[in-house]
């Protein structure tokens, strides 16, 4: 049953076209599970472009420090998520802020990132036929994250 769910959720995934976008942002999204609490407070992750995961740091005492483990944190990322997605570590001290935030409040043009009704609806749609709730709920989550940082990324009109 596990498996048929699994592979029907794979296809849809590939059919829409989210299954690179998904791959690509898992770094990001597991970045508090694998570092832990304190790090994770004192770290965004903003992005990641060809293998490199981009991640502000609170202060550059911070971003120093964290660039001393670098390569322990790569090995932690890859390992949680089964592959080597993540090739090097960039830490910035610029600072946390809300538009930094990937599923924040603001984009970098100090606007709100909130999806509408409407996408909202095509995301649940998306997932209905996921019989496992947690799975689902999972799924949802990604979507959610994966539309926000879509639309902090187009420039304004």
């Amino acid at each position: 049953m596990l498996n048929n769910i699994k592979a029907t959720l794979e296809e849809m995934l590939e059919e829409l076209g989210l299954r690179q976008s998904i791959e690509n942002h898992k770094p990001i999204v597991c970045w508090k599970e694998v570092v832990g609490d304190k790090v994770a407070s004192h770290t965004q992750p903003i992005r990641i472009k060809k293998g490199v995961l981009f991640v502000n740091a609170s202060s550059p005492v911070w971003a120093q420090e964290l660039s001393l483990i670098k390569k322990e944190l790569i090995r932690k990322i890859n390992k949680y998520l089964k592959n080597d997605l993540v090739k090097d570590i960039r830490f910035s001290s610029r600072g946390i802020k809300a538009e930094d935030n990937i599923d924040g409040k603001k984009t970098s043009q100090g606007k709100k990132t909130a999806l509408s009704n409407k996408e909202i609806s095509a995301i649940k749609k998306t997932t209905q036929g996921l019989e496992n709730q947690e799975i689902r709920e999972s799924l949802e989550r990604v979507l959610v994250c994966d539309k926000k940082y879509k639309k902090q990324q187009k420039p304004l009109d």
